[in-house]
């Protein structure tokens, strides 16, 4: 959601996952870019810092005065001198985005893993799937691009079946709320000297134009409308999402986790498809 607002301004490019070392692809997610191209594939593996250079942090387009990209906690891994670099560069400037209750973060991740659907815009499904899946990928990867067109089919057709729910045990919730916070820790310490801004997903959703305002304002741009089509995949209540809420409720009851199960989130509006100024 962050991602894609931000590259919609005229004055901003933000890529994706372009380190995300699980995919068999850069997430470049900009226009002009083959995320299938291996020359950069091979260029990031070997030396990424090189690729930062060369390909992320190159010259941009006229007009553009930020670029950035979006780094998951731990996708350094594997890629020598990556968080060197970054964090010697005192004046790289940092969005932290964080999210309040976890337990959502962890939901929201089981039913992705169980479906393959991990980000939904505004169109149906199937359209995000021919969006995805455009010519020249479905040319290059016929296979590839036919596997992802059937399970979103499958997504479709299973659409007004019952909600996708999830089941948690507690360790499984205390190992996700222990990472996480050990990793908020460790990148707020790695990049302490840096201009840092830390973001919260619920009051991006909740008040948008301000929130993606004030990130215009600290990333030096001048403030433009910014257009969002993503979408909440998982609204809903939490006790209609996990399957055993109640038990795992009794389970965190005495402890600091009991308010990820308190359901603030309820005030938050279902979808985020609007243009913001």
């Amino acid at each position: 959601m962050l991602v894609q607002a931000l590259d919609s301004s005229p004055h901003m490019r933000c890529f994706g996952e372009v380190f995300n070392a699980a995919l068999d692809h850069i997430s470049y997610g900009v226009d002009g870019y083959d995320n299938f191209n291996a020359r950069d594939r091979s260029l990031r593996d070997r030396d990424a810092v090189a690729f930062l250079r060369k390909r992320v942090f190159k010259r941009p387009p006229a007009g553009v005065r930020a670029v950035g990209f979006k780094l998951l906690y731990a996708q350094d891994a594997g890629f020598a001198d990556l968080l060197d670099h970054l964090t010697a560069d005192e004046g790289l400037r940092v969005l932290h985005l964080r999210r309040r209750n976890l337990l959502r973060t962890l939901v929201s991740w089981k039913i992705a893993n169980g479906t393959g659907l991990w980000v939904q815009n505004g169109a149906s499904p199937l359209d995000d799937a021919f969006s995805l899946t455009n010519a020249r990928r479905a040319a290059r990867h016929p296979l590839r691009a036919a596997a992802a067109l059937r399970r979103r089919l499958r997504l479709r057709a299973s659409s007004t079946n019952e909600r996708p729910q999830a089941t948690l045990s507690r360790d499984e919730c205390m190992t996700l709320f222990g990472y996480v916070q050990r990793q908020e820790a460790r990148y707020d310490m790695l990049f302490a000297g840096h201009p840092k801004r830390t973001l919260y997903y619920e009051d991006i959703v909740a008040a948008p134009e301000q929130e993606l305002g004030v990130v215009q304002e600290f990333l030096a741009v001048t403030p433009q409308p910014l257009t969002v089509t993503a979408r909440r995949q998982n609204p809903e209540p939490l006790r209609d999402l996990l399957a055993n809420y109640d038990e795992l409720r009794a389970a965190f009851r005495a402890t600091p986790y009991a308010p990820f199960f308190e359901e603030r989130e309820a005030a938050v509006p279902q979808s985020f498809a609007a243009t913001t100024s």
